[in-house]
Order: structure tokens, then C-alpha cells, then sequence
């Protein structure tokens, strides 16, 4: 096989791993401004529970600690649907690499079981694209949930009213 085509065999796993590597940096961003905002309900949880230990316990205080409460417990469920994305990502990265390699090997090494190798890594690859694209997905529909419950929220104190942004 001459080098033109050595190259552009390994073409197009360099060209998946280049897009999961997009898809990682967006995804590692999400997870943490996820992070970052489940630290800054658990400061708010403590002010909270500041307040009803020096006997400011009245219902209101009790009502937004349940808030809180359950926008972390979303918004840990989102941040796992994104380690999940990531693992997916990475594993795919992992075989896109592991094909490359292989490919350039074969290159060198005669053995007539290199092209399946190549293609089951390539293929698993894909498999754990579309699991990661699959994660992904599920973490989006489940984004406006702890919005609509801080919504609800003030909506159940008066400060606003008008349609649920979740349907």
C-alpha cells in the first residue's frame, strides 16, 4: 500500500476523534457550570438551615430548602447523564485511536485478521458515538426541569405568574 493511501485510510478516524473532542469540550463545560451551580444551592441550603437554627423557621424557609433540595437532586441526574455522554465520548475517542493504530500496523505487519479488527474498533466507536449522542439527549430533555421548579416556586409566593416553562 502506498503512503497516499496509507493516509487517507487514517483519515477518517482523525476525523472522529477530532469531532468527539468538540463534543467532550462542550460537554465538560455543561458539566461544570452543573457542578457550579449545585455548589451554589448547597451554600443556599446552609443559609438556609443558618435561618432556621436561629429560630427563622417559618414555612417559607422549609418550602425553598424542599426547592433546593430537589433542583440538586435534578441536577445531579443531569450531571450523571453527562458523565455518561463523556464516558461514551472518550470510549469512542479510545477506539477512533486504537483503529488508527491498527491501521497504521497493518501497514507493516501482515495478518489477514487486520481489516475486521479495524472495522469492529471503528464500529464500536460508533456504537459509543451514538450511546453518548443518546445520553446527551436524555440530559436535554430534563434541562428546564429545575427551572420550573424554582418558577413554580415563586409562582406559589406571588412574584410571578404566566404559562410553565416545562410541558
Amino acid at each position: 500500500m502506498d503512503a497516499v493511501r496509507v493516509i487517507q485510510t487514517l483519515v477518517a478516524p482523525v476525523v472522529m476523534i477530532s469531532a468527539c473532542g468538540l463534543l467532550c469540550l462542550a460537554f465538560f463545560n455543561r458539566l461544570s457550570i452543573l457542578v457550579a451551580r449545585v455548589r451554589t444551592f448547597h451554600h443556599e441550603r446552609l443559609a438556609l438551615a443558618d435561618r432556621i437554627r436561629t429560630g427563622g423557621s417559618g414555612e417559607d424557609v422549609q418550602r425553598r430548602m424542599a426547592v433546593v433540595d430537589q433542583q440538586v437532586t435534578h441536577i445531579l441526574s443531569r450531571a450523571r447523564m453527562i458523565r455518561n455522554t463523556l464516558f461514551c465520548l472518550l470510549l469512542c475517542v479510545g477506539c477512533m485511536v486504537l483503529c488508527s493504530i491498527t491501521l497504521g500496523v497493518s501497514v507493516f505487519v501482515d495478518w489477514e485478521g487486520w481489516p475486521q479488527v479495524e472495522v469492529t474498533l471503528f464500529m464500536v466507536g460508533l456504537v459509543c458515538l451514538l450511546a453518548g449522542v443518546m445520553f446527551a439527549m436524555v440530559e436535554l430533555t430534563r434541562a428546564l426541569t429545575p427551572v420550573a421548579l424554582e418558577r413554580d416556586y415563586f409562582i406559589g409566593r406571588g412574584q410571578e405568574e404566566g404559562p410553565s416553562i416545562v410541558e
